[in-house]
């Protein structure tokens, strides 16, 4: 597209359909003047969110009263699928899970209903459902078993009327009542359904805080509409003079798997900057709306088919990018355009009246906004840099037009679906005219931008952008300054590399685990065949990546003509398979054949990587007619891609393990509270101690509450409740949290005991705007009524750490800039980058990275010294032994013995502290600065003191050796290098164990050979060689041997 590099000069940008040329001063007047439109857009709007709380609250006592009146079609959740525009319109959209038919399933202990998932390579988006329980839902099913979309949707709505009548709300049931943190979006349910059955924790209310908001049914106008795609309810709030609100209620099931026909993630090459994002987002499983075909499909048994939508992998894909960021910011311009030209809100640009839009829905934006995700650029950084968000716009409404003008525009998850036509309001197909009068008005919203961009004054930039701009050009800088391997073996990988593609290749392999059958193989070759998982694996990879790479050189090629000439050769089937297939089955046979390949250990993804890129270069060199063209541009985006975002794995690694160690603590706490072994207070004290964040989370929530609040345990069968409050340890029962003092000893507790590593981790976890920059109202209270629901609902425990695990940044890639330069410790240059702060800002980020070096100082100190007490590490350990049985011995002799007693041991304690501080000496010679004097000979010389002194003397029996060998003692330094960490030993200090030329009794006894006036025996080599550890402990026992024969009589 044209992108101008971050912190140069930006280029112009040229809209190829709407042949409109925007200047590179125009377009930063509209980077400044989207950025406007969106932030007053964005404000908080407290009415909005009265009727957020009180229609949320209304849809969730209709879903229990449905439970009631038919456990068919209960549903313990509440699916949301707001939009922040659209609830600023009052309209909202919910998800109705049937639990009984849905995976993964409510309650493991029961008996789910088998649904088996039938997909139709003719009708890409829609499946059909086979129920195997025909008797149980015989009512709803066809002849064939399959599950008729039209009977479950009629039911819901003759229930849903039911329970609007004030006479069906009655001896509502205690096991189905729902709480605000059961209302969450799909991503949040996926993750939090894969836990435990007991792991149901919530934050619930009472009466106090109904107040303001009264009795939803009794009070509102409800009136029930059912359209082609949900139920439509249409509210009038009691007290509220805005117009009607809109609610409409899609009814889906819950799938845990994957699409056999949809080619994403497969298309997402390896070496694209959000791989990892991509092959992550496809795991959270789809749903199954009630929703049918468009009426112009053609197509058999209508009736059973549901239409398959992703909500749970588009909210995965948007919480990857914060609000400020350029991605969700050009969605967030794109859809206030969208309302702009709807009619909903007023037009902001000077511009002639102009009729409604009518074909384009926000879904048609949001598959835009997808695929330009996906066209990264030459460089994902700069490409989408803050200096380019009007330029994303620009394109993004050029290929709307285009899109309009065809009446074509691919479906980003599934191919040979068209969005344009399937997104018709109620199923109706519009007349060619109004696809031509929707592009036109987007036309002329490009013109009339383009003359008011003319008119428009440039403002002073921003700091987070300038901020964000000058870590971009420092960022490459530091890219190009690191040493890399080569690209033309795959031995030039580093460790780093290595660990970043396994990460890809496990998500990949799980998605392979999601999805019945693979497509993704030879035209000869079948997984089913393969004898070994392992190798059926690695075939499936490398089938994978040489279609990838084959896609992507049909992509890439600008040239038309040579275009054609390598797909028409690629594709040459004159032999019944095309020559890339042959090619392929040629090499997957290869590698089916090796040996060495056979015995590999594949279940460790660094080994498998490596084997992966051993057999592609292997195909590359070896096909150079076929496969070496393909590969060659692959393989080497995937080299550079990898040395880039290795940097980002110690970041992405660190969320996924704080995320499992939140959750499984979570689910540890939840599970001894259900059984009654420990009480609510105990255990949240105890993870406070331990650093536990949603514990401490939960201590703020009951600050936030007035020092009151409910928690609500949803297992099978019953609920358990208690009440968190802060008392004064007494007159209290066992449902009450006591002890103020408690909770601040443990908080007293867990903050020193992560001192160390906290300031770490919070930058490398934190995303891409430091900690000290973010600002935090959670010590506010709430006082609003609305605010109660709001709060209860996001900040749930569950609900809490899975929204925590999210990145939300704002450069593209797997990680931020600030963690990845955390992790190369190049604390100078955020130091710099801090420059263009404000002074206050710039204060707190200084700070924060002083934090940050100083731990990684300690943590640079810590592994050039080895820690010996590590059981990773050989160490030798000194025990002195105690004197004082020597003490009592003398004590019980005459006078005239003990005197002569004492003497001998002052004696041995001068000596034996002499030996001592030798052996320190020795220990810590490669320690010391290069200052330090060399081996002094006479000291080998101390060793062989007076035994005389001791006297021949006896005393119990022998001493156990002094010195316990429990291997080599290692001594490594640590070498920075800045593409890997690696461990080299040092040349100074030798372990004198494994030296074969040193022997330190043969010295000895060329010593006593020697002349004793030798002139040059201070310049001898050997004389600065320590002695060996067997010496020392031999010359060290025999001296105390002869102590220990200690023979009272000669007293």
């Amino acid at each position: 597209m044209g992108c101008g590099s971050s912190g140069g000069k930006i280029s112009e940008a040229r809209l190829m359909t709407t042949k409109l040329n925007f200047s590179p001063e125009q377009l930063i007047c509209l980077n400044d003047f989207f950025r406007k439109s969106v932030e007053e857009y964005r404000a908080i709007n407290k009415d909005v969110d009265y009727v957020e709380a009180t229609v949320e609250r209304l849809v969730q006592r209709l879903i229990s009263r449905i439970s009631n009146l038919d456990k068919k079609f209960s549903s313990m959740f509440l699916i949301s699928l707001n939009e922040p525009q659209k609830v600023k319109q009052l309209k909202f959209q919910y998800l109705l899970r049937i639990d009984a038919l849905s995976t993964p399933v409510i309650d493991s202990n029961l008996d789910s209903t088998r649904v088996i998932v039938e997909e139709d390579s003719t009708l890409p988006g829609f499946v059909r459902l086979k129920i195997r329980d025909s008797e149980y839902w015989s009512e709803y099913l066809a002849s064939d078993g399959r599950l008729k979309r039209d009977l479950v949707k009629a039911k819901l709505v003759a229930l849903l009327a039911k329970a609007i009548k004030q006479d069906s709300i009655k001896d509502a049931s205690e096991s189905i009542r729902q709480s605000p943190g059961q209302i969450m979006n799909a991503a949040t349910l996926h993750k939090i359904l894969k836990q435990p059955d007991y792991c149901r924790i919530f934050f619930s209310t009472d009466g106090d805080f109904d107040k303001g908001l009264s009795e939803p049914c009794d009070d509102h106008r409800v009136v029930l509409v059912e359209d082609s795609s949900g139920i439509l309810l249409r509210i009038g709030l009691n007290g509220q003079k805005k117009a009607d609100v809109e609610v409409r209620i899609f009814i889906g099931i819950g799938i845990d798997g994957w699409s056999t026909i949809s080619d994403y993630p497969r298309r997402i090459t390896l070496h694209h900057c959000d791989a990892l994002l991509h092959y992550t987002a496809a795991q959270t499983g789809m749903y199954a709306f009630a929703i049918g075909p468009n009426a112009g499909t053609r197509c058999e048994d209508r009736a059973t088919l549901w239409q398959i939508r992703l909500p749970a992998a588009e909210t995965t894909m948007n919480q990857h990018y914060s609000d400020e960021s350029v991605p969700i910011l050009t969605e967030s311009v794109l859809m206030l355009i969208l309302d702009q030209l709807h009619g909903k809100i007023p037009l902001n640009i000077p511009m002639e009246k102009q009729e409604k839009l009518k074909v384009v829905s926000r879904y048609i934006i949001k598959t835009i906004w997808w695929w330009s995700l996906e066209r990264t650029g030459p460089d994902p950084l700069i490409s989408w840099s803050p200096d380019n968000l009007s330029r994303h716009v620009l394109h993004a409404l050029d290929e709307l037009v285009t899109a309009l003008k065809c009446q074509n525009l691919r479906c980003y998850f599934y191919p040979r679906f068209n969005v344009i036509l399937h997104s018709a309001k109620d199923g109706i197909i519009y007349h060619n005219n109004a696809y031509t009068n929707d592009s036109q008005i987007i036309e002329n919203y490009l013109s009339a931008l383009h003359e008011y961009s003319l008119i428009l004054k440039p403002s002073d930039p921003r700091a987070n952008d300038q901020l964000e701009n000058q870590l971009i050009l420092q960022w490459r800088r530091v890219m190009i300054s690191l040493p890399r391997g080569t690209m033309n073996t795959h031995t030039g990988y580093n460790k780093r590399q290595l660990k970043y593609l396994s990460l890809i290749i496990k998500e990949i392999l799980n998605i392979k685990n999601l999805t019945k059958n693979n497509e993704c193989t030879s035209s000869n070759y079948s997984p089913s065949i393969c004898r070994n998982d392992s190798i059926d694996n690695l075939i499936y990879l490398i089938t994978l990546i040489l279609r990838q790479a084959r896609d992507q050189i049909f992509i890439t090629t600008e040239n038309q003509k040579y275009k054609r000439k390598r797909k028409k050769f690629l594709n040459n089937n004159s032999q019944g398979s095309s020559t890339f297939e042959r090619s392929l089955d040629i090499l997957i046979e290869t590698v089916r054949r090796d040996r060495d390949t056979a015995y590999m250990d594949f279940d460790s993804e660094i080994i498998l990587t490596q084997v992966l890129l051993k057999w592609l270069y292997f195909g590359m060199d070896n096909d150079r007619k076929v496969l070496g063209p393909i590969l060659h541009p692959y393989l080497g985006n995937l080299f550079n891609s990898s040395h880039e975002n290795a940097w980002h794995v110690e970041s992405w690694i660190k969320r996924c393990d704080i995320y499992n160690n939140e959750i499984n603590s979570l689910n540890l706490f939840c599970k001894l509270v259900v059984t009654q072994e420990i009480t609510p207070a105990s255990g949240i004290v105890d993870a406070i101690s331990k650093g536990l964040t949603w514990a401490e989370h939960i201590t703020n929530m009951i600050e936030m509450f007035n020092n009151s609040l409910n928690i609500e345990f949803l297992i099978p069968g019953k609920i358990i409740k208690y009440k968190l409050t802060f008392t004064n340890n007494r007159n209290f029962d066992n449902n009450y949290i006591s002890g103020f003092k408690s909770w601040s000893k443990a908080r007293n507790i867990g903050n020193p005991t992560r001192r160390a590593t906290i300031a770490r981790c919070n930058m490398i976890t934190a995303g891409d705007t430091l900690p000290g920059l973010i600002d935090s109202n959670s010590g506010d209270r709430v006082n609003e009524d609305f605010q109660w629901h709001r709060e209860l609902r996001d900040s749930s425990p569950l609900t809490h750490i899975v929204l925590s695990s999210y990145r939300r940044g704002r450069q593209r890639g797997p990680g931020g800039l600030i963690s990845a330069l955390v992790t190369l410790n190049k604390f100078r240059i955020l130091q710099e980058a801090a420059a263009v702060l404000p002074h206050d800002d710039r204060i707190l980020m200084l700070d924060a990275i002083q934090k940050v070096s100083r731990e990684a100082s300690r943590r640079q100190r810590k592994n050039s010294c080895p820690n010996l007490n590590a059981s990773e590490i050989p160490r030798q350990i000194y025990r002195p032994r105690s004197e004082n049985q020597l003490m009592k011995v003398a004590s019980s002799k005459p006078p005239e013995l003990a005197e002569k007693f004492n003497v001998i041991l002052s004696e041995r304690e001068k000596q034996l502290q002499k030996e001592i501080m030798e052996i320190h000496d020795t220990l810590t010679k490669g320690l010391r600065p290069s200052l330090i004097n060399d081996w002094d000979s006479s000291s080998v010389l101390s060793w062989t003191s007076s035994n005389n002194s001791l006297g021949k003397y006896k005393r119990h029996g022998g001493r156990v050796p002094i010195w316990e060998t429990r291997g080599t003692l290692s001594m490594w330094d640590r070498v920075e290098c800045d593409d890997d960490l690696k461990k080299f030993k040092s040349n100074d200090v030798t372990s004198h164990e494994e030296s074969t030329n040193f022997n330190c009794l043969e010295k000895r006894q060329l010593k006593k050979n020697k002349s004793c006036d030798d002139d040059d025996d201070g310049d001898d080599v050997d004389d600065e060689i320590l002695p060996s550890w067997d010496f020392l402990e031999t010359t060290l026992n025999q001296k105390l041997l002869q102590y220990t024969n200690f023979d009272d009589d000669k007293f």
